[in-house]
């Protein structure tokens, strides 16, 4: 008779779940039918299932019948267990001597034990997973919310879905959501910083303060503050110089970030104390000053000329020294890291080595072909330099050459020490980066596989090296010369790439008025449109908690990092999984973010939003 009954009972479920309401959930109906013929075919594990999977779809009604059907299911299948234990009973009363068999009944009692225990498993399984489902799937449907609002200008309503958005799909790293919470935080919080007249076309920022300086078309140099709306209302120096009608040819800060030297032409180099709020003439040039260098251990600075002359000076504008002897423009010139030697790099394919007084301390270091760089040693005691004869070499500071790197399949570029001055790093022409060691042995190649690198550098650590290319790429190399990551999704060459301050991201500026923030999983998390980047292209402020860029309007613009907003956000906004259920049924979690977050905003910028 029990097959009678159970035919009874399936049909009349049928009967009622044919009188549902059609407003309900799909998902609920086909895992409650599926169930139910489960049920009928007497599989009481997968009607159990399909049962508790569909008390966790998006729309079950209040009244549901599922803990009914659940635990009809169970008693079917407690009542199969409980006859099988019986008829081990039995058989045990039957042939008590038979001692094998007795075991054998106990062994399939254990099993059917076991088994009951793994259907609880299998269940508890599928629940977790549909939970996860259904959460992820709430975060998309709040991202796509998010990304429409973006697109009708709703900022605020953007960033609490974006938001929530986020929160939801935090434990499984969704690449799509957190762009779109990217997209969020730069429409909503992008700030254009004031005090400006015309358009940007330079900045620097300050590396310890939360500062940075600029440089406009109209030959004004700024100095702004980054951590306040305003720029530095307090300081009788808003507005640090005019250059009137000379072209600002470079700006360098000095290490106490006290000191800002501006290069400029027709011989024009000023040197300004920003703490003493003074300016200093520095005489000494006759054509344009290309550049400039401050001494890491005291107060000197060098500029270098088209003049074919470096000059030393003090801080106070002093001229201490002239170098003299070059054949052509001096390009370049650096301290040695203790401060005791000077380095120039000329046009004419030399590079000279002198002392502050402005003596030449051995002959001229050359190349057969024209030099591109010249650096010092971290320890001072070589100088490394990179040639156009598809060499780079390591000399002596008296002169001799120590190793010669290559040679490469064309011009080098660029030769730089690693951070333990164990390891040199070479750029190319012909698409390569090259590590070597300071016996000038090859320790590993990285090819580029589009275009070549226009840029390298190594990590603080010198585990590591990232390299931009003309073709848009930026990449992570190992030092031993496998690649660690590849973003290949800017359109015009790369012309920059910076770790953050922990170097978790990297902001990559491109030919194609981008910049782009990525994590170290190779996920876009931000796009920045700026100018064309070449010569200002976007910088992490000193803290990394912001972007600093130029808009295309030349407009200097702060945008925070996406991390450190949801950080913040989640701060301010905290839930705990019964306000997150509470808030996914009453699907007004837009408004109570709204709510939640305003309350946190100062009332000056809450008026400024609305108007």
């Amino acid at each position: 008779m029990k097959w009678l009954y159970n035919l009874l009972f399936v049909n009349t479920l049928l009967l009622l779940s044919a009188h549902l309401p059609h407003a309900q959930d799909s998902c609920y109906l086909a895992l409650r039918a599926e169930g139910i013929r489960y049920l009928e075919q007497e599989n009481y594990r997968m009607s159990i299932n399909r049962f508790i999977a569909a008390q966790f779809c998006m729309k079950v009604p209040p009244d549901n019948d599922l803990v009914q059907l659940v635990a009809r299911a169970q008693e079917e299948w407690v009542e199969d267990l409980e006859n099988a234990r019986e008829q081990a009973d039995q058989a045990a009363r039957e042939a008590l001597a038979a001692k094998e068999f007795a075991e054998a009944a106990q062994k399939k009692a254990e099993n059917a034990s076991r088994e009951e225990q793994e259907a609880r498993r299998i269940a508890e399984a599928y629940a977790r997973e549909a939970e996860e489902q259904a959460v992820l799937t709430e975060a998309n449907r709040l991202a796509l919310l998010a990304e429409n609002e973006i697109k009708s200008h709703n900022y605020s309503d953007a960033l609490y879905l974006a938001f929530r958005a986020m929160q939801l799909s935090e434990e499984q790293a969704q690449p799509q959501i957190e762009l779109t919470f990217g997209r969020a935080v730069y429409a909503y919080f992008t700030r254009t910083l004031s005090g400006q007249k015309g358009k940007a076309a330079f900045f620097l920022p300050f590396k310890t303060k939360p500062e940075l300086t600029a440089l406009s078309e109209g030959n004004n140099v700024y100095r702004f503050s980054l951590s306040t709306p305003q720029n530095l209302r307090s300081s009788a120096f808003p507005l640090v110089k005019n250059f009137g009608n000379l072209a600002v040819i470079d700006m360098i800060i000095s290490p106490d970030e006290r000191f800002l030297l501006v290069c400029a032409e027709n011989g024009s180099a000023t040197l300004l104390d920003l703490l003493k709020e003074k300016d200093f003439q520095l005489k000494g040039h006759r054509e344009d000053v290309l550049g400039g260098a401050f001494s890491p251990v005291e107060g000197k600075l060098l500029t270098w000329s088209m003049d074919n002359t470096a000059v030393l000076w003090d801080t106070n504008g002093e001229l201490l020294a002239t170098f003299t002897g070059h054949n052509g423009d001096v390009q370049e010139g650096c301290f040695s890291p203790d401060g005791a030697y000077i380095l120039t790099r000329s046009s004419d394919r030399s590079v000279r080595l002198w002392d502050h007084s402005g003596r030449p301390l051995n002959e001229p270091l050359r190349h057969t072909g024209y030099i591109y760089s010249a650096t010092f040693s971290p320890d001072s005691h070589h100088i490394l330099t990179a040639s156009a004869d598809s060499t780079a070499r390591l000399w002596k500071l008296d002169g001799q050459l120590a190793a010669t790197l290559g040679p490469h399949g064309d011009a080098v570029k660029e030769a730089l020490f690693g951070p333990t001055g164990k390891q040199i790093l070479t750029r190319s022409l012909d698409g390569n980066l090259r590590i070597w060691s300071v016996e000038g042995q090859l320790l590993a190649q990285m090819p580029c596989q589009n275009g070549y690198p226009l840029g390298a550098y190594f990590n603080r650590e010198g585990s590591q090296v990232i390299g931009f290319t003309s073709s848009g790429e930026v990449t992570i190399w190992n030092v031993d010369g496998s690649q660690a990551l590849n973003l290949d999704a800017q359109t015009g060459a790369a012309i920059s790439a910076f770790w953050g301050p922990d170097e978790q991201l990297i902001l990559s500026s491109s030919t194609d008025g981008t910049a782009k923030l990525w994590n170290r999983d190779g996920h876009l998390l931000m796009s920045v449109d700026v100018q064309q980047p070449q010569r200002a292209p976007a910088r992490f402020s000193a803290d990394g908690r912001s972007i600093i860029a130029i808009s295309r309007q030349g407009e200097l613009i702060q945008c925070p990092v996406p991390q450190v907003c949801f950080r913040e956000m989640a701060a301010n906004l905290p839930f705990t999984k019964e306000e997150v259920r509470r808030l996914n049924q009453k699907n007004k979690i837009a408004e109570h973010l709204r709510k939640k977050f305003k309350e946190q905003e100062p009332e000056d910028e809450t008026k400024a939003l609305q108007e």
